[in-house]
């Protein structure tokens, strides 16, 4: 993603990355939006991702609503690995 470390990414969206192209941007954000509208998590979803070289490659990414105290989904925790 272009960033000096690992944890320069927490508090950014998508769109906040300049190595995301806006159509990559408009997916991830539908994907994510899914999972909080529902309360579901999406697991194990294998996806392109573009990388700051230019390169594409699949990822398998799970999408995980956190919940609050009274049991609503708040933010959504992403998971990542590179297959």
């Amino acid at each position: 993603m272009g960033l000096p470390d690992p944890q320069a990414i927490v508090g950014l969206t998508d769109a906040d990355l300049t190595a995301i192209q806006a159509e990559d941007v408009a997916y991830y954000q539908a994907r994510d939006h899914r999972v909080m509208d529902h309360n579901q998590p999406d697991l194990h979803s294998l996806e392109p991702q573009r990388y700051a070289d230019g390169q594409r490659r699949w990822v398998d990414c799970s999408r995980l609503p956190m919940h609050n105290d009274q049991g609503e989904a708040h933010q959504l925790m992403l998971r990542q690995r590179l297959e």
